[in-house]
């Protein structure tokens, strides 16, 4: 429990009404999850203003309501109103306040690809020994971390994401979250369109450390667009998959039934065998490294580690594999990016090879949606893939959205016959990506949905297991 007094000092807030003694839990932007002694954050949003909801949220039991407009509300007694003219802004610096004082160890996870999957892991893996808090879904912006930081769950650790999409937020979200351990699990093309070149992004990524704690650790990947002067002022861990000087060498990453088998080598002192990690492709098994890596930096056993990745679920739409009815669905619909359609269609690649080892032949079915904010790269990078998506020899391809025709051309220069390829240039004709799906109904078949947030590419996952599984 927090105090009101001590919320107004830490964000310069005004009290409008109410008892600065009033105790405060937990914080939510959402008045239908207010509980007794919530603070309420009201938001003003393009498609609703939380300040309608502040007298909802008083008489559900909040103690607060945090508001940008400086008048008083005809709130229900009991509930405190205290106005801030930035309100994102005051929520970080409670979370910022709060952080150096209540959390004992907080694991910052950033990144192009990959960050939400290696949050998760480390939380499965430090959750074996430590009370560990997670974020609630994808909760890794200027508003979502803050969020996380001020559960009131009393957890020892917090493993946080950290995601962005302009210059500034990431130093701002290392301020409030001040990492113990930060990773950073790739340099990859996702934002070119608002950060730029890749170097741009690595700089950006690399502001983590900024407000790192006093001899902090950083986990980064083997790649020379890192340059020195990006991680100056921390401990600094190198994660590889080749370069044998490495801190922590991935010496084995192989296909299994259901995922991967990871070894992992710490130069000179022990090396971690046949760890099973239950994600197709293999991102999974670097995922699961760096997981590794904080978890042996944090004093975790090999055993803790083992069961810890082995324990893993995925999160949301990412990965999420359903079987039934002859039918395997790998629905991977929260986002998509070059590196992570590269996964996601080795993924596929390895489950269609792990149906033919069992002697089952099965329809192969590619549903690609446009990648989104890859600015002047767009155009290469949905031809590249296009490429690449010839190469697992799809009976079916099928892409939506006018990026995504990309795909199409890319295919059929790699010589993928016109015939197996449907292409849905329009975002509102779901009906003619269905009507293509519809082919899967009979038989065996692998099927990979993939595609950016905005093409909201689960529906057809849902509408594929409504009718097939």
């Amino acid at each position: 429990m927090r105090k009101l007094r001590d919320i107004l000092n830490a964000c310069g807030g005004k009290l409008i009404c109410g008892d600065p003694e009033a105790m405060v839990s937990d914080f939510v932007i959402d008045s239908r999850r207010v509980k007794t002694n919530s603070a309420f954050v009201a938001l003003k949003g393009e498609n609703t203003d939380g300040n309608l909801y502040i007298c909802d949220a008083a008489a559900a039991g909040a103690s607060l309501c945090i508001t940008g407009v400086n008048s008083r509300n005809n709130l229900p007694s009991g509930c405190a109103l205290m106005y801030c003219p930035d309100v994102v802004s005051a929520l970080g610096e409670i979370a910022a306040h709060y952080r150096r004082i209540e959390r004992k160890t907080v694991v910052g996870v950033t990144g192009s690809v990959g960050k939400t999957t290696v949050r998760e892991l480390c939380g499965s893996v430090l959750s074996k020994k430590r009370r560990v808090c997670v974020p609630d879904g994808n909760f890794n912006n200027l508003l979502g971390l803050p969020l996380t930081l001020l559960k009131d769950d009393g957890a020892e650790t917090a493993v946080v994401e950290a995601g962005i999409s302009v210059r500034g937020e990431m130093e701002r979200l290392s301020y409030i979250s001040a990492p113990d351990v930060a990773v950073v699990t790739n340099i990859g093309t996702m934002h070119t369109e608002t950060l730029g070149a890749r170097e741009n992004i690595a700089r950006e990524k690399l502001k983590i450390r900024h407000f790192m704690k006093e001899n902090g650790i950083l986990v980064i990947p083997d790649d020379p667009i890192i340059k020195d002067e990006y991680t100056d002022g921390v401990r600094v861990l190198i994660v590889s998959e080749a370069n044998e000087r490495a801190h922590y060498l991935i010496s084995e990453n192989k296909a299994y039934p259901g995922g991967r088998l990871l070894s992992v080598r710490k130069r000179g002192i022990w090396e971690f065998r046949d760890i099973f990690v239950p994600i197709v492709g293999a991102h999974g098994g670097l995922d699961a490294a760096y997981a590794v890596v904080v978890a042996d930096q944090l004093g975790y056993t090999e055993k803790e580690i083992r069961e810890g990745i082995k324990s893993y679920k995925p999160c949301g739409n990412r990965q999420k594999i359903e079987e039934k009815n002859g039918i395997t669905l790998i629905s991977d619909c929260y986002n998509s990016g070059p590196k992570s359609l590269e996964a996601a269609l080795e993924a596929f690649t390895e489950t269609v090879k792990e149906k033919e080892r069992r002697g089952i032949k099965v329809k192969k079915v590619l549903l690609l949606g446009s990648m989104l904010e890859l600015g002047e790269i767009s155009e290469e990078e949905h031809f590249r893939l296009g490429k690449s998506a010839a190469e697992c020899n799809p009976d079916m391809l099928i892409t939506f959205g006018n990026e995504a025709k990309g795909f199409a051309r890319g295919a059929e220069e790699s010589g993928l016959d016109k015939n197996r390829i449907t292409s849905v240039g329009n975002e509102n004709d779901t009906e003619s990506v269905m009507q293509a799906l519809s082919g899967c109904f009979d038989g065996n078949a692998v099927v990979l949905i993939k595609g950016s947030r905005r093409l909201r590419m689960e529906r057809f996952s849902e509408y594929l297991i409504s009718n097939r599984i």
